[in-house]
């Protein structure tokens, strides 16, 4: 599993004397200076400019990630966590700050790229509860957002029975799934996270189920990308917030282990985690300390409540803010470009909220 580096180890890593420069995807690293610069081919290439970046003073110096044609910019890795989609990301260290914290290597400022989608998927969705209203109203969504194209079949099935291996292994919805993916032509396949191992399952078994799957999809879909989509934890109301976190981090830790099993199996495929649990998360946050003005309740029937049931289906808002966040995490689309008149009717800033939760997923399971 890639590890992430915490808040803390952040600022201390800025202070070393070399600040690598990686590049994923289709683009060049721009600096204000003019002396930072590191382009796609130097990086390919292990120039010392990006694999050094030698910082010997004050470190003051702005970063712009500039995409190639076909490509645009997703993120930054381990710094400016909360810029958004800007490309911008500025240092501004004194040398006197990085000599009381010397160390020979910081963790590297990496730029994200994605391929730009100009046209809608023919996807195949297949989930459970906490899946299926987002992936119903993503024909919809992809429309008014400029995709028009989108098309979609969808499979669902409650509970552990979302799962992919347990479609395999169900006789009557594996026969329609697979007489689906005969007719060819898909080009997105979307599946959930469901902890199978609650069942007896082996997390090598779970993984299998995605397998099954990309290589039935595979031969008559050559053009396949494949995303784990990642929801939110159960059972809110009957935890603390810290505890709640833990368990459902376990089970977004593990989709991120998957999602490297996968690309290590099929290299070259676009693999990533969608990560809407982590917007719900954060919207449970706010509402625990006291920064949710519209819900006034976890779990409740109508829109003053976060969650329908003690299990935790979603309310309006939990389905309002995640349905964002599938738009930017498919399509990657500029959410504060377009009005959306569902989200404007919450207090909260859902297009903020869901923003917030994609800027701060581990870049390296977005989508490529």
């Amino acid at each position: 599993m890639r590890k992430g580096i915490l808040a803390i180890g952040i600022i201390v890593s800025l202070v070393a004397c070399r600040h690598p420069i990686e590049i994923i995807g289709g683009g060049d690293v721009l600096s204000d200076s003019g002396n930072r610069d590191c382009s796609l081919e130097e990086f390919q290439s292990q120039s010392t400019n990006c694999t050094h970046n030698t910082v010997d003073d004050d470190y003051l110096e702005t970063y712009y990630a500039q995409a190639r044609p076909g490509w645009q910019f997703s993120g930054w890795g381990y710094y400016c966590p909360d810029n958004g989609l800007s490309n911008e990301c500025t240092f501004n260290l004194s040398k006197e700050f990085m000599d009381a914290f010397p160390i020979e290597e910081a963790a590297p400022l990496i730029a994200y790229f994605r391929r730009e989608v100009d046209e809608g998927h023919n996807a195949l969705l297949m989930g459970h509860s906490f899946f299926k209203p987002f992936a119903a109203s993503l024909p919809g969504d992809a429309a008014a957002a400029g995709f028009e194209d989108h098309s979609q079949i969808d499979f669902f099935s409650g509970g552990a029975g979302g799962a992919p291996l347990s479609f395999w292994n169900h006789q009557q919805l594996s026969a329609q799934i697979k007489a689906a993916l005969d007719e060819g032509g898909f080009t997105l396949l979307g599946m959930t996270y469901y902890p199978l191992q609650e069942n007896g399952v082996t997390v090598a078994e779970n993984l299998q189920g995605y397998k099954n799957w990309i290589n039935y999809a595979l031969a008559k879909s050559p053009n396949l990308k494949v995303f784990i989509g990642m929801p939110w934890g159960r059972n809110s109301n009957q935890l603390t917030y810290k505890q709640y976190y833990n368990e459902w981090k376990v089970g977004h830790e593990e989709v991120h282990d998957f999602v490297d099993a996968l690309r290590a199996d099929y290299p070259g495929m676009d693999i990533y985690c969608l990560p809407y649990g982590l917007a719900v998360m954060e919207l449970n946050k706010r509402f625990e300390s006291g920064q949710l003005p519209d819900i006034i309740g976890e779990v409740g029937a109508g829109p003053d409540y976060m969650f329908s049931d003690e299990l935790g289906h979603h309310g309006p808002i939990v389905f309002d803010l995640a349905r964002l966040v599938w738009l930017r995490a498919i399509y990657g689309v500029e959410l504060a470009t377009h009005n959306f008149s569902y989200a404007n009717e919450w207090q909260a800033d859902l297009v903020e909220i869901a923003n917030l939760a994609m800027n701060r997923h581990d870049h390296y399971y977005d989508a490529r």
